[in-house]
């Protein structure tokens, strides 16, 4: 295993080669190749060919032709959301339990603390490839899986990326290297506990 990383692009940031995707991929764009017109395609794919072979364990997230791929521990997870306005006190009890609600209702930036604590499940989510229905159980308490620690990681990226990062290791690693933006803001994680 090496070091965690987080590779970031814009749209069109990174170079996308159609050549090199991989079988998973060449047999989606043949079933649907109108994928390839879409940014999320490219950016994301352009990342995941960054990768070495074979490929480590990776998280890889997009949206709007920007893309995150998180690798270097057994076990990652990221998600990004763009920093947009929203209804968030009723999107709340659709993933957060009573005390993440009390959190977020606690803090002084509620866009920043809705999309704090949503990346926040949504990475948990990928790392333990769990369903969208057991979000309203994922808290900063679950455990990671047996032998291994949780480490976790924010940022805003861009000035309006906020991603958020679970790596789970037998022992500590350092924190991700981030490559692709030197617009970087390094965010509290959200940790708070259900109790």
């Amino acid at each position: 295993m090496f070091a965690p990383v987080l590779y970031y692009t814009a749209p069109q940031g990174a170079a996308y080669a159609p050549d090199q995707l991989d079988d998973s991929d060449r047999t989606r764009l043949q079933h649907a190749p109108q994928l390839e017109r879409r940014a999320d395609w490219r950016s994301s794919r352009a990342l995941k060919q960054l990768l070495p072979q074979p490929r480590p364990p990776y998280s890889l997230t997009h949206k709007k032709g920007h893309a995150v791929l998180l690798t270097g521990a057994p076990v990652v997870g990221v998600d990004m959301e763009a920093l947009w306005p929203r209804d968030f006190t009723n999107l709340l009890p659709w993933f957060a339990n009573q005390a993440e609600q009390r959190w977020f209702n606690a803090q002084p930036d509620p866009a920043l603390a809705f999309y704090r604590l949503w990346t926040f499940k949504e990475a948990l989510l990928k790392a333990l490839h769990a369903d969208f229905a057991d979000l309203p159980r994922l808290t900063a308490d679950t455990p990671a899986p047996v032998g291994l620690h949780w480490q976790r990681y924010a940022w805003l990226l861009a000035g309006e990326w906020l991603v958020s990062a679970v790596l789970a290791a037998p022992t500590p690693l350092p924190p991700p290297r981030i490559i692709g933006t030197a617009d970087v803001q390094h965010l509290p994680a959200y940790t708070a506990t259900c109790a």
